[in-house]
């Protein structure tokens, strides 16, 4: 159920929401709500510009390490003709469905010399592509 409150005109108006005993209680009662909320269910919404569904593959190449994975995904999900972007820095990769803490992992995603060389992961887009050396498997 949602409940339109006029927040933009009570700041206006000077009011605190974090000094105002009242308003810090709904604060505090929506966030232990909410995390109540994610703890049972693990639903986290993610905007689509910043998190993507995607299979995962193995680097057959061998040329990832462990940690590493590669990222090619279409700028625009629904028109395949968007080009490309490779992602680069650290990401976080959840299994789906999340059912344990351990499900949830964060690797870094890899745009270096030798991964902008292999003709092989470069065909490879909207998908995630895990390295297959390493001590244990990645999701």
């Amino acid at each position: 159920m949602d409940i339109f409150f006029p927040f933009g005109a009570l700041l206006e108006a000077g009011i605190s929401f974090t000094a105002e005993p009242f308003f810090r209680s709904l604060l505090l009662a929506f966030l232990k709500s909410y995390a109540e909320k994610l703890k049972h269910n693990a639903r986290i919404a993610v905007p689509e510009e910043f998190g993507r569904n995607m299979l995962g593959v193995l680097d057959e190449t061998k040329t990832l390490k462990y940690g590493q994975v590669f990222v090619q995904y279409s700028k625009d999900i629904s028109d395949q003709n968007s080009g490309t972007e490779i992602l680069q820095g650290p990401v976080i990769v959840t299994k789906n469905p999340c059912l344990h803490p351990g499900d949830v992992r964060k690797f870094t995603a890899v745009k270096n010399k030798y991964v902008l060389n292999n003709k092989h992961l470069r065909l490879l887009k909207d998908c995630i592509v895990f390295p297959a050396r390493g001590k244990r498997p990645h999701p």
